[in-house]
């Protein structure tokens, strides 16, 4: 599990004071959804708990608990993988058992493979004019060729528009 999270120092870590460890223990576990919140509910006002949060050591105490909180993450959604296994929805299945296969045997599907090749091609084109070429019914040597001077938003009434 990677994560851009800085590594602890070293040597023995300044204590948080309980309050602060209980603001941040309710923002963890989502009893709370903001600072002030979480200094209401840790009984602290809202500046001191952000003063806490700027300092080093407070901030270590965080960033362990943002680790343990993904740990127990990583259990609970391997569980619901391993249960969508043998969902009723095949698809699901299929995503789940590709998953599992992927992350817990180290087997990746072909396409996904590294030295795989994918070529997308998109064609999007898009008339200005539509031009209908037909074969005249009776054409006769008598008759010359009709010559259309065709100009923007002009119709030949001889030639309907036909969708």
């Amino acid at each position: 599990m990677t994560d851009n999270l800085p590594e602890p120092t070293r040597g023995r870590p300044k204590s948080v004071s309980p309050r602060v460890r209980v603001a941040i223990e309710s923002l963890a576990v989502g009893e709370t959804k903001t600072i002030s919140a979480a200094a209401r509910a840790a009984g602290i006002s809202r500046e001191a708990l952000s003063k806490a949060l700027q300092k080093a050591h407070v901030d270590e105490y965080r960033i362990k608990r943002i680790r343990a909180a993904r740990r127990v993450g990583a259990l609970r959604a391997s569980a619901k993988m391993s249960e969508l296994v043998d969902s009723k929805n095949g698809i699901v299945s299929l995503r789940a058992c590709e998953y599992e296969l992927g992350v817990g045997a180290g087997l990746v599907k072909p396409a996904e493979h590294r030295n795989a090749v994918s070529v997308n091609i998109a064609a999007d084109v898009r008339a200005g004019f539509v031009i209908k070429l037909m074969v005249p019914q009776q054409a006769s040597a008598s008759e010359p060729a009709k010559v259309l001077d065709i100009k923007a938003n002009a119709v030949d009434d001889d030639y309907p528009i036909v969708p």
